[in-house]
């Protein structure tokens, strides 16, 4: 009895483990070069700022396994009380990248807002090219989200 119970436990151990793996071998839901999510700019600045601010370690929070920089404590206050609001759209993963299915690098400073939500470009060459077209790649991009994660 006590060695089906510990063959029991060990199978169940392996398929923990191999879930595990599975879900660190999927990219992370934040887009955080490093561990730190934009790059380490101001997630609040784009919206109280109208522009990309640098962040400071010294006001830092971890969130969707992240840290989030920010340039002041207000900021950071801010942003703890409500972080859905500030944090950028798909993880901070480029929206055009998201909107073909897949995951792809962001610049803080390739930043857009639609319907007052934060979103990232590759490049601030690819966003003022996609300009025109950023209702349809965000349309297409929460089409793709969160599967395009899982790539």
């Amino acid at each position: 009895m006590i060695r089906a119970a510990s063959l029991l436990l060990g199978i169940a151990l392996f398929i923990i483990a191999g879930a595990v793996t599975a879900q660190a071998e999927q990219r992370a839901v934040t887009y955080a070069p490093g561990g730190i999510a934009i790059s380490g700019y101001d997630a609040v600045a784009y919206f109280t700022a109208g522009r990309a601010v640098r962040g400071s370690a010294e006001y830092a929070i971890m969130w969707r396994g992240a840290t989030w920089y920010f340039a002041s404590p207000e900021s950071l206050m801010v942003f703890e009380m409500d972080p859905e609001a500030y944090a950028p759209q798909f993880g901070g993963y480029c929206a055009y990248a998201v909107a073909e299915g897949q995951t792809g690098s962001a610049a803080p400073d390739a930043y857009f807002f639609y319907n007052d939500r934060l979103y990232f470009m590759h490049d601030l060459s690819m966003l003022r090219k996609m300009k025109s077209q950023l209702p349809e790649i965000v349309a297409e991009a929460e089409a793709h989200w969160p599967e395009a994660l899982g790539q």
